[in-house]
C-alpha cells in the first residue's frame, strides 16, 4: 500500500493576475498530485479552478467519483473553469467548461483507488482524507488571506456561493473530527 500522497495547490491567484479587488469568486492555480511514484497531476497540466476542485475533493471523502459524475456536476475533479455557481434544488452546482483533469476516486473499505486515464494507484482512506483536508486548507487559507469577495449581484449565483461555502465548511469539519 502506498504511503505518500502529495496533493498541493500551487500559485494560488485571482484571474488575470490583477490585484485582489474581491471581484473574482474562484481561486485559481496549479496542482501537484502524486501517490507514491504515480504522478496524476503536475503544474504542466495548466491553470485550474482550485476552489471548485477543493469542494469536489471534499465530496470524494463520502462518495465515489467516476468521470462526468454528478459529484462534480459533470465537470472534472480538477476543472479548468467554474464560470458560475448556482443553488439548484438545494444543491450547490458549479458550471464549468469541458477542460480540466478528470480523476476517478473509488473507495473499497479502507482502500482508495485513484485513476487518471491509464494511470491507477491506491492509497489508504486515512491518507486520502489527510491529503484532501490539506489541499482544502490551502485553498481556504488563500481566501482568508485575500480581500473579502465582492457581493454577487445575481440572486441565484449568490445563493450558490452561500451553499458552496456551507457545504465546504460542513464537509471539512466532519472530515476533521
Amino acid at each position: 500500500m502506498v504511503t505518500a500522497i502529495v496533493l498541493q495547490a500551487l500559485g494560488l491567484h485571482w484571474l488575470g493576475g490583477e490585484p485582489d479587488d474581491g471581484g473574482d469568486q474562484c481561486a485559481h492555480g496549479k496542482v501537484q498530485f502524486s501517490v507514491g511514484e504515480q504522478v496524476l497531476v503536475t503544474p504542466d497540466d495548466g491553470e485550474l479552478t482550485l476552489s471548485a476542485a477543493g469542494l469536489y475533493l471534499l465530496r470524494t471523502l463520502d462518495a465515489d467519483l467516476a468521470a462526468d459524475d454528478e459529484l462534480t456536476d459533470g465537470n472534472q475533479l480538477f476543472p479548468c473553469c467554474g464560470h458560475s455557481v448556482y443553488a439548484i434544488e438545494g444543491r450547490c452546482v458549479v458550471l464549468g467548461c469541458s477542460n480540466g483533469i478528470d480523476i476517478s476516486v473509488h473507495a473499497d473499505g479502507e482502500t482508495i483507488t485513484l485513476q487518471r486515464d491509464d494511470v491507477s494507484t491506491t492509497t489508504t482512506r486515512s491518507l486520502w482524507q489527510a491529503a484532501v483536508l490539506t489541499f482544502a486548507g490551502q485553498v481556504h487559507s488563500f481566501y482568508d488571506a485575500s480581500a473579502r469577495r465582492a457581493a454577487v449581484d445575481d440572486e441565484l449565483e449568490a445563493a450558490g456561493w452561500r451553499l458552496f461555502w456551507e457545504e465546504w465548511n460542513e464537509r471539512a469539519i466532519a472530515a476533521a473530527s
